[in-house]
């Protein structure tokens, strides 16, 4: 699938790109376009195996297979924009490792390390790719889900959010570009970069209804196994169907509702 679009990797430019994206197109710039096309596909395959052995490592299933990488895989094949050099592919790699920090709170004594480091790492996410700080829905379902309330953990949290845009500002500010800090985090069109409406007038549809079959074959069979397993594993399944939602939410946010999030920034 890959192969199929290679040559268009080495266009990665993408509308209003974030700093940390913007790092990477300058560390790029000036080497083969067939090196953009394999460090993508690399992130991918990285992707697939890594919330594989999430998975595995956690007993989120009942049975260790290689099947959620499968899974995983043809849902980044359906879309498009997945199988190029984009930013998304960035935050999904580091998504993953929220992932793991979270399973590694249940029942955990010191669970406020991995609450800083998921914030912190969504945070860091959202300079690659700005819809990714909707994945903070996800981080507070999942502490719902995974402990009892403590006014602490969001306390860390917030403050772990907050560090890596807190860094952004002071090295905009140092060189005197506010408004290029404002143009990025509050556009005042922000455009889907991943045009998911897109993808049934792209000839998709007999894809995208086969895909759909086998998740609901998927959720169907886990359902069957739900109540059998322990409370541990039945948290963890939960937080990985949040982690599917959130994920397939921040594809079809409406653009007013990032102003929300953004501290009710208003239109100009």
């Amino acid at each position: 699938m890959w192969l199929s679009s290679w040559h268009s990797s080495a266009d990665y430019l993408v509308e209003n790109p974030m700093p940390f994206y913007n790092l990477v197109v300058w560390m790029l710039s000036g080497l083969p376009t067939w090196l953009t096309g394999f460090l993508g596909f690399s992130l991918t395959i990285s992707q697939i195996f890594h919330l594989n052995y999430i998975i595995g490592k956690h007993e989120v299933l009942y049975k260790n297979s290689y099947l959620p990488a499968l899974l995983l895989l043809l849902f980044m094949g359906i879309i498009p924009q997945f199988l190029t050099f984009h930013p998304v592919l960035f935050a999904n790699s580091l998504f993953i490792f929220v992932l793991d920090k979270l399973f590694k709170i249940y029942k955990n004594s010191a669970p406020l390390p991995m609450i800083f480091d998921s914030c912190f790492l969504i945070g860091i996410a959202t300079l690659f790719y700005l819809p990714s700080i909707t994945f903070i829905l996800f981080l507070a379902i999942s502490l719902f889900i995974l402990k009892t309330f403590a006014w602490r953990d969001w306390i860390v949290g917030l403050l772990g959010l907050v560090l890596p845009f807190f860094f952004a500002l002071i090295y905009y500010f140092w060189n005197n570009e506010l408004d290029e800090f404002k143009t990025k985090f509050f556009p005042k069109d922000i455009s889907q970069l991943l045009d998911a409406g897109g993808l049934m007038i792209q000839g998709y549809r007999i894809t995208l209804t086969v895909v759909s079959v086998i998740f609901v074959l998927t959720f169907w069979k886990i359902r069957q196994n739900f109540y059998k397993n322990a409370t541990r594993i039945r948290n963890f399944q939960q937080v990985i169907f949040m982690f599917l939602l959130v994920s397939l939410a921040s594809l079809a946010l409406p653009d007013r509702w990032l102003y929300i999030v953004f501290l009710f920034w208003p239109y100009r």
